[in-house]
């Protein structure tokens, strides 16, 4: 640590401790002065008492922590009952924290911290401690793991990268060591309370419960001094430190990253706290505020004023009020990012922007599919790819204007299935090639030519995207899966929304939009249909949420924008719905072609990996027929 900050931490706990020593001799001078008004309330007969009494507790405690903590970061992280996070003995969340810490070790060209977590704390939070580059430990909350995606998990850990790279670590771990006596007077009340309040098995302990709980609560409120002390030092220097390791954390990783872990903690139930004993002590360590939103003298800016220091166009669409009774979810769905060139041109010439229509659609009841021999077996990726296609097609899609055509062509099927009107904007030549194939690879071949499209100017890609969805909405109808492909097709050209991140209270409508719309994919009756609804939602929903959404979707909808959201929910909650989705449609039941193309555009949108599942259910499948 540079010599500069040295001297001023030395110099700012030295005016602390005389500041801190100065009031408990007031208290205790007025006190005295109660009983014997002659003594001055500045000095007086306790006076030596209170100054040896603060000497031997701050150099004591620093001594012990000094001792206790041996100058290493594990030890630290031991001491705090932190558990190490082992590579080859530890659960899948941790593994993903383990990989993310080993590629931003190596990208930052430092050695990887050593990994812990506080596997009792819910609170999605982290903390950097230790002395040298070496030994440096982050301590990762268990709300932190199980509640954040991958990217949300590399922007905090980039946040503790940042500190690591400037040893504000080292600054932070000395600043503990130095105030641990001031916090103890309060941690010292805390035992007496808790003492005084516990079962008392002997008559003795309960004459003097009292006793113990008016000392605990008188120690305690000295000890405030010490913790308002402590926080006002801490407020001092650290309050911009954040703000501006924000910044640096953006140059190790995408920006997003972390705006998406900003926001996640922002609409977690739990937020960032820390309920442990020691939390006072390690609330600087912190990647956010861990001690309570009424706690004053908090060294983290807010995380409101965070998202907007990093980017202000997000703080504004992404943010949302806990409190709010009622969410505008249109006005949210505007743009992240500030207006490229390309952007501003669009508007000056009026161009067609590619938006949400005016008229939302409904969900179409009877999914397209295709009639053909053995239709209800889902072919394998191997076979869809291994399967000849006519010399028409592949020409076409030799070029990447092409490959569009063959794009709009499927989806021109979908929608008209055998009957395509004589004026529609398509090449008849494919559209007759593709009929001719078997209806279950339309998809494969809309993956293969969805690769070879390239990424267009913004204005082309809108143009393209408005024809695509002209064409899936011509009838006021939507299904699924013509939705899900839209989002892939927008994906290739950058222009897939990010995730909004929302709490479940927020997106519960948004979720029953899903679940209806993947059993309208389903060719089962509607009465089949109501009782798989009411099973899949019942696992998930509240039960007065349940008697609200008793009927199935019937009102116009947008499926983008469900989508979006339940995106954004924590990475278990999206596994608990697909995996209720899965056990009530297909536990008993051979899933079809649509039906598996619909679960693996689900899943990647949702952010997840499709290959393991799509094995899984087409193993499935074939003992289901066996």
């Amino acid at each position: 640590m540079p010599k500069k900050n040295i001297t001023i931490l030395l110099i700012s706990f030295l005016v602390v401790t005389l500041a801190v020593t100065g009031i408990l001799n007031l208290i205790f001078g007025l006190i005295v002065h109660f009983f014997d008004q002659t003594t001055s309330i500045w000095w007086h007969i306790l006076s030596p008492i209170v100054v040896i009494f603060m000497l031997i507790l701050i150099l004591g405690s620093a001594l012990f922590k000094t001792w206790a903590y041996q100058k290493n970061g594990q030890r630290i992280a031991k001491y705090h009952q932190a558990k190490r996070i082992e590579p080859f003995n530890c659960v899948p969340e941790e593994a993903l924290a383990f990989k993310i810490n080993l590629e931003l070790a190596e990208s930052c060209g430092v050695y990887p911290a050593h990994l812990y977590v506080f596997d009792e704390e819910l609170g999605i939070n982290a903390l950097t401690v230790g002395y040298t580059e070496k030994d440096v430990s982050i301590i990762l909350t268990w709300g932190a793991l199980q509640s954040m995606n991958q990217d949300e998990l590399k922007g905090m850990l980039a946040h503790e990268y940042s500190h690591i790279l400037a040893n504000d670590y080292v600054e932070h771990t000395q600043l503990e060591v130095l105030l641990s006596g001031f916090l103890l007077i309060g941690q010292l009340g805390s035992y007496f309370i808790v003492r005084g309040t516990k079962h008392k098995t002997l008559l003795i302990d309960s004459m003097f419960a009292a006793v113990y709980v008016a000392l605990g609560g008188f120690i305690w409120l000295l000890g405030c001094l010490g913790v308002i002390a402590s926080r006002i030092l801490k407020f001092i220097i650290f309050y911009h430190r954040e703000l501006k390791t924000d910044l640096a954390a953006c140059e190790l990783v995408d920006q997003q990253y972390l705006l998406h872990a900003l926001t996640r903690i922002y609409v977690h139930d739990r937020g960032s706290h820390i309920y442990r004993t020691d939390g006072e002590s390690i609330a600087h360590y912190c990647f956010a505020n861990a001690l309570s939103e009424q706690s004053w003298f908090k060294i983290h800016p807010s995380l409101s004023r965070r998202i907007n220091y990093l980017h202000p166009d997000f703080g504004r669409v992404a943010v949302i009020e806990n409190k709010a009774s009622e969410i505008n979810w249109q006005n949210l769905i505007s743009k992240l990012l500030l207006p490229t060139n390309e952007e501003v041109l669009l508007d000056a010439l009026n161009a067609q922007h590619w938006q949400l229509p005016q008229q939302l659609p409904y969900l179409r009841l009877s999914p397209i599919s295709f009639t053909v021999k053995d239709a209800v077996r889902a072919l394998s990726p191997e076979i869809r790819q291994s399967m000849e296609r006519p010399e028409l097609l592949l020409r076409a899609m030799q070029t990447a204007t092409g490959c569009r055509e063959v794009i709009v062509a499927i989806f021109m099927i979908r929608q008209y299935r055998d009957f395509i009107p004589e004026d529609a904007q398509v090449s008849q030549a494919i559209i007759e090639a593709l009929l001719k194939l078997d209806g279950r690879i339309h998809i494969q071949i809309f993956y293969e030519a969805l690769r070879h499209i390239d990424n267009m100017p913004t204005i082309a890609s809108r143009q393209f995207l408005n024809r695509i969805s002209q064409i899936i909405q011509a009838d006021g109808e939507i299904g699924l899966l013509d939705c899900l492909l839209l989002e892939r097709v927008k994906a290739t050209q950058s222009m897939l929304d990010d995730a909004l991140i929302v709490s479940k209270k927020h997106c519960t409508q948004a979720i029953v939009h899903l679940v209806d719309a993947i059993l309208h994919v389903q060719q089962i009756n509607s009465h089949n249909q109501l009782r798989v609804h009411h099973n899949i939602l019942k696992h998930i929903l509240m039960h007065d949420e349940l008697q609200h959404y008793a009927t199935i979707t019937d009102q116009p909808l947008d499926l983008a924008n469900s989508l979006r959201l339940v995106s954004g929910l924590l990475v278990r909650e999206k596994l608990y719905l697909l995996s209720v989705i899965e056990h009530e449609l297909w536990s008993e039941r051979v899933i079809t072609q649509d039906e598996l193309d619909v679960l693996e555009l689900l899943y990647w949108r949702l952010g997840f990996e499709t290959e393991e599942m799509v094995n899984r259910m087409l193993k499935q499948s074939s003992l289901l027929i066996l």
